[in-house]
């Protein structure tokens, strides 16, 4: 698995939305900021649910987009949302699913009859997904299957998953 590294521009929006009350009056308009905004291709695109990591890390998956096509689709990706200084953030995708490994993780809600699901953290940092398609049984990513994966963190920044 690759690391690209993408810096923050135009698409679909992971979004943050902080509500706020004044000494137990009612809340006031909530303070909303775009944290991210996909461009879709091998940046990614259709973003499902989310995890916070303790250190405030950003993790989630992507239904489409990634560096593999599958069917007739690009395969689908995992990503990072890094808190840098000055209120941006910085995205990285830390795998692009390319059928046999799995293809369009955690149906969307438009798609399918409940909302996609986001990832699981474990311990150590390790995440954990599904796919709604591909794996070893439908490599192609069309149709029917699907896998439940696992990424483990690098032990040296920078490294890949």
């Amino acid at each position: 698995m690759r690391t690209i590294r993408k810096v923050l521009t135009h698409g679909f929006a992971l979004i943050g939305i902080v509500a706020t009350t004044n000494g137990g009056a009612s809340a006031q308009t909530p303070n909303y900021a775009v944290l991210y905004s996909f461009k879709g291709g091998t940046d990614g695109s259709h973003p499902n649910g989310v995890t916070l990591s303790k250190s405030g890390v950003i993790y989630g998956t992507t239904y489409v987009g990634g560096r593999n096509t599958c069917y007739s689709n690009l395969c689908g990706t995992v990503f990072e949302l890094v808190p840098s200084t000055g209120g941006t953030w910085t995205k990285t995708v830390l795998h692009s699913f390319s059928g046999p490994d799995g293809a369009f993780p955690a149906i969307p809600y438009d798609l399918a009859w409940a909302p996609g699901a986001g990832l699981a953290s474990g311990k150590n940092g390790t995440l954990y997904g599904a796919t709604s398609t591909g794996g070893s049984y439908n490599p192609t990513g069309h149709g029917y299957g699907g896998t439940i994966f696992e990424m483990t963190p690098p032990t040296t920044s920078g490294e890949n998953w």
